[in-house]
């Protein structure tokens, strides 16, 4: 296969200053503790969506489609004309009964219903950013195969008070109930993208019973529509429970599970993403972070909000007036 296919991207988006939308959540919201898996820092919008666009249609205008998922409010700037993009709003691909949801993993885990979405396709956040130019092929492989690292780690990668520790464990639950690590492909245990100590540590597969984790990092991750499909077929009751509820649940799993599958059956090509890309906290990290956008360090970077109690606003300026300077022109993407 050579790299004539499409390859899309979906991105969610969601206006938390929305009154509608706010009046809705808060209505589903009584009697619930408001923690950080539903707080102000998973809906706030820093304004910088725009530059999002440009930064895609600079760096990557090999773009197929992007399908922007909405519940319905929209950006006031955006082209909804433009011949690329796809608006997909809530119900135009979400079975009724999942409906209203505050959450992203029903969202995440139904995207391979939208109408129109090409096999290949990479799913990026509002927070990450293209920042340098990129092929087609720094996600997929001329065999269409998704990019990926492999490294073998245990699910303790966050702390017991988050959410995403529940969502790791229940991804690797399903995985280790679907494959058996005595199948996987030795051919993709060890690569020399991976460097050594990832090497070194991928030497506990063989001589475990199950996949003890995956590392995860937070930035676009490549996908088969595929992949999802066949894990809705393999596990439709486990994912049609989590697609009803309303806001994060200890019982989700989320679209890790679909880059999981596609390691746990060997459905990708080794690469080391960690040398491009990287995340940066916002208000911790700034120092790092301005520099690091400066000096183009990377060629895509997460600028991740986690931190309710930064002040937002002056923390929002100085990411605008950054991201102006660097994307300075309107793109077709823009009215």
């Amino acid at each position: 296969m050579e790299m004539n296919f499409p390859v899309d991207i979906v991105i969610p988006w969601v206006d938390g200053s929305d009154p509608k939308w706010i009046a809705e959540k808060e209505k589903y919201m009584v009697n619930r503790k408001r923690d950080e898996g539903n707080g102000s820092s998973r809906y706030r919008d820093w304004g910088i969506l725009k530059y999002w666009f440009r930064s895609i249609e600079k760096n990557a205008p090999w773009i197929n489609k992007i399908h922007f998922i909405t519940c319905g409010h929209l950006p006031d700037w955006l082209n909804t004309k433009n011949h690329k993009l796809h608006l997909v709003f809530h119900t135009d691909y979400m079975p009724k009964e999942y409906l209203p949801t505050f959450s992203a993993n029903p969202i995440e885990l139904n995207i391979h219903r939208i109408t129109n979405l090409s096999e290949h396709f990479i799913y990026m956040n509002d927070d990450t950013f293209i920042m340098e130019p990129i092929h087609k092929e720094f996600y997929f492989s001329n065999r269409g195969l998704p990019k990926q690292m492999l490294k073998i780690m245990c699910v303790d990668n966050y702390a017991p008070e988050t959410d995403f520790v529940y969502f790791d464990f229940n991804d690797m639950g399903l995985i280790n109930r679907n494959f058996s690590v005595h199948d996987f492909p030795k051919s993709k245990l060890f690569h020399y993208s991976y460097g050594i100590r990832t090497n070194l540590r991928n030497l506990v597969l063989p001589l475990s019973y199950i996949f003890p984790g995956f590392a995860q990092y937070h930035m676009p991750a490549p996908f088969l529509k595929t992949t999802f499909e066949e894990v809705w077929e393999k596990e439709y009751e486990y994912l049609h429970h989590v697609s009803q509820h309303k806001f994060r649940n200890y019982k989700d799993v989320n679209q890790w599970l679909m880059q999981y599958w596609q390691l746990a059956k060997g459905e990708f090509a080794p690469c080391n993403m960690s040398k491009y890309c990287n995340m940066y906290e916002i208000g911790a990290q700034d120092e790092e972070m301005f520099e690091a956008i400066y000096k183009h360090r990377y060629k895509v970077m997460c600028i991740n909000d986690s931190d309710s109690n930064i002040d937002f606003e002056s923390e929002k300026e100085k990411l605008i007036q950054i991201f102006d300077g660097i994307y300075p022109d309107k793109c077709s993407f823009e009215l």
